[in-house]
């Protein structure tokens, strides 16, 4: 079941969405279903006028997973003045998505301010205040009339996206996606590439089932094999995501980013370019020996941080190659630069979420 398709059941509560109050069903009815096909085939999309508004917000739990909600009040008018309202439940993920599909469709709508990706305390009753307006204020935009006027198609995508059921993240039609089934995909050799690539939970495991896809050359192995790796990987992100240690992470955060820290960095920077008030002399080269030394203390501890449950099912010299292949890669100055300039532009991107940077350079 998709994080979208929400019921008010057992195993999915909404602390602040009451169906009661608002009179919304938020599942899929059939009079949802009839009123999706009015939208999108009885009806010219393009002759229509559409307001949305995000009238609450809620924050549920799925699979042990908890993210917030956002009920949207949809109305849409045709030329002949006939009127169709709807409600109908979105994740910030899914309008993250949605922004960047319209991107990709319409690249002069790069303008438009969308609230930014926070991965802590995003779920505090004044962030999530603040994030509604945002949205709100992008759903205005969006469905104002000279913006749909000028972008021909942005309303049809825009309906596509409210319509009353659960939003498919990247839909195109059919007839596109479809292939003749003796023509396999390579990427369907790959361990990851059974997983939900968008989604928001799989990220980190899909990250790293690609990381050894690369390192170890996996992609040769048989499907035993890639479900082991993934039951093994799973382990190690679900120990990774336990209480003990997320609060860690955060703490190590907070203290990295506090305003004491930030003025350490800056005084051991200046310290570093100019110690005592004068610019500093630069280091003579190291010698051969001593780089020597330094390339094989870092082999030995490369080849220490393998846990032994990995080298169990990898085999040890499969993890030795992979291991050696990454350590003569990071011996490249090109390769290290090319890597120092994504992740700059990776933090760049978190710093100015509204800069819209990718587009822009």
């Amino acid at each position: 079941m998709s994080p979208d398709d929400i019921s008010l059941s057992d195993s999915i509560s909404l602390n602040s969405l009451d169906q009661d109050d608002y009179g919304i069903d938020y599942t899929v009815s059939d009079t949802f279903q009839g009123i999706t096909t009015s939208i999108l085939e009885e009806i010219n999309p393009e002759e229509c006028e559409i307001t949305a508004q995000i009238f609450n917000t809620g924050i549920t739990n799925e699979s042990g997973s908890t993210f917030a909600v956002y009920a949207v009040a949809v109305s849409r008018r045709d030329s002949t003045g006939s009127e169709e309202k709807w409600n109908v439940l979105r994740r910030y993920s899914d309008f993250r998505d949605f922004h960047f599909a319209i991107l990709q469709q319409f690249p002069q709508l790069s303008h438009l301010q969308f609230p930014g990706k926070k991965t802590f305390n995003n779920l505090s009753p004044q962030f999530l205040e603040k994030r509604t307006s945002q949205l709100c204020e992008y759903l205005k935009c969006l469905t104002n009339p000279e913006i749909l006027l000028n972008n021909v198609g942005l309303r049809t995508f825009l309906l596509q996206f409210l319509e009353p059921k659960v939003y498919e993240k990247g839909r195109k039609p059919l007839a596109k996606n479809t292939s003749p089934v003796n023509q396999a995909s390579p990427e369907s050799c790959k361990v990851a590439a059974g997983l939900d690539i968008e989604g928001d939970d799989n990220i980190p495991l899909r990250i790293l089932l690609l990381l050894m896809d690369e390192v170890f050359d996996l992609k040769s192995k048989d499907q035993w094999f890639r479900k082991r790796i993934v039951i093994l990987l799973r382990q190690i992100i679900n120990a990774t995501y336990g209480d003990a240690i997320n609060r860690k992470i955060i703490d190590f955060v907070q203290k990295s980013t506090s305003a004491e820290q930030m003025a350490e960095y800056i005084k051991a920077f200046r310290e570093a370019l100019w110690p005592n008030g004068s610019p500093a002399i630069p280091t003579a080269d190291r010698e051969a020996k001593a780089k020597l030394r330094t390339r094989v203390a870092a082999k030995l501890l490369m080849l220490c941080s393998i846990p032994d449950e990995l080298k169990h099912v990898i085999g040890s010299e499969t993890t030795r190659k992979g291991i050696l292949c990454v350590f003569e890669m990071f011996q490249r100055p090109e390769l290290n630069r090319r890597f120092s300039y994504v992740i700059l532009e990776g933090i760049l991107e978190i710093l100015f979420p509204r800069k819209q940077l990718t587009y822009n350079y």
